[in-house]
């Protein structure tokens, strides 16, 4: 697995980095990837609700998750406690279940999905486990926003995971995708009908429809290069609360990109758009861009239609970070920083120190109290509605 990179401070929002076209497909220039899916069972899932303003960080060297109250005002946290999630060099990427319920967490040491409830005051109570197989390597978590499936990447042998929910917390596998390099981050949009996955080894974007009925994944057009220009080496994503936008951290480039998701066009305009310049390959779709741009303009359609980014704003110094979270209320995001055993804290469209930016950062918090000698290093941050 790719080492984080100790450069890796940079926030960038609105860089040029990847037109991800349309949330319906993908198309990247010169590269060809296809994955095989593998089903088993499925079931359903309901569940209760628990108090907001809560915030949980993996510690990936000391084998445990941190529990925090989260102020929705400042954003500071308070530290509550701390419970096992496995092995030590195991935890990492964690989900919440939409309705504040349950709390899963992956340990890349031991190959097992940790099963949480939430209660009150940030308290967690373990469910159990469930296991993705022996030399997994079980990374990142993602939620349906019905809390109906679940999604893992399993970056040592090259698979995405689904598994239901059912009513008592507790997962049911349903299928296995297989022929990944290693895939890393995921993030699921809105709707729940999208599922971004990010190989980190092979440097692509993954698009994945998800079967509504049972959360199987079928692949989306082909994989996208997570950077145009250089080998990329895309590690964790998240979406903000309105899904316009997608958040990648690139562990070796050492930057985070947000990618502005087109919502894609009608049927009329997608076939206007591909009749006007045939000859030059130029579709919607296409990111072969040499006439990409005359056709927009052709059009009188905005960038945004087309999912093309702008310049990025970088700030903010925290020691490799990992995890990132965007509070629902989109004015705070966090950071797992593994460097210093701290816990980053952003806040959206403030001075910083003196001039108004997209984020600035306002603290640090420890995640650990007590931590092993090698420093907790924390991996994953995630948030309660």
């Amino acid at each position: 697995m790719s080492k984080f990179s100790a450069a890796l401070k940079v926030f960038a929002f609105f860089p040029p980095l990847l037109l991800l076209v349309c949330t319906i497909g993908a198309v990247a220039c010169g590269k060809t990837v296809y994955v095989t899916v593998t089903a088993t069972n499925t079931s359903s899932s309901t569940a209760t609700a628990s108090p907001a303003t809560m915030a949980f960080v993996s510690n990936f060297n000391s084998g445990t998750i941190s529990e925090f109250k989260r102020d929705i005002t400042t954003g500071r946290l308070t530290r509550v406690g701390v419970v096992p999630a496995g092995s030590k060099k195991g935890p990492k990427g964690m989900a919440i279940t939409p309705s504040n319920a349950f709390l899963y967490a992956a340990n890349f040491g031991d190959g097992k999905i940790y099963e949480y409830s939430i209660g009150s005051d940030a308290v967690l109570t373990s469910l159990g486990s469930v296991s993705d197989g022996s030399g997994s390597g079980p990374s990142w978590i993602a939620i349906h926003p019905q809390g109906t499936f679940l999604w893992v990447t399993n970056f040592s042998n090259g698979t995405i995971s689904t598994w239901s929910i059912g009513s008592t917390g507790m997962l049911t596998s349903v299928q296995t995708v297989t022929g990944l390099a290693g895939p890393l981050g995921l993030a699921v949009n809105s709707t729940g009908k999208i599922l971004y996955v990010a190989d980190n080894k092979a440097g692509l974007i993954y698009t994945f429809t998800i079967n509504s009925s049972t959360g199987a994944l079928s692949q989306n057009g082909l994989p996208v290069p997570s950077l145009p220009n250089l080998n990329g080496s895309p590690g964790l994503m998240t979406m903000d609360p309105t899904g316009s936008f997608l958040f990648t951290d690139d562990i070796a480039n050492g930057v985070v990109s947000s990618f502005n998701i087109s919502q894609g066009l009608s049927k009329r305009l997608q076939r206007q758009y591909a009749g006007w310049d045939r000859n030059r390959s130029t579709y919607f779709g296409d990111v072969c861009r040499d006439s990409e741009p005359r056709g927009r303009e052709h059009m009188g359609l905005p960038d945004s239609e087309f999912g093309v980014l702008t310049t990025p704003i970088s700030s903010g110094s925290v020691s490799n970070p990992t995890g990132l979270a965007v509070d629902p209320q989109n004015a705070f995001m966090y950071t797992a920083d593994q460097g210093d055993g701290t816990v980053g804290i952003f806040e959206f469209n403030v001075a910083c120190p003196t001039v108004v930016q997209v984020v600035c950062q306002i603290g640090t918090t420890a995640s650990e109290t007590s931590p092993p000698s090698d420093g907790s290093a924390p991996f994953d941050v995630v948030l309660t509605n």
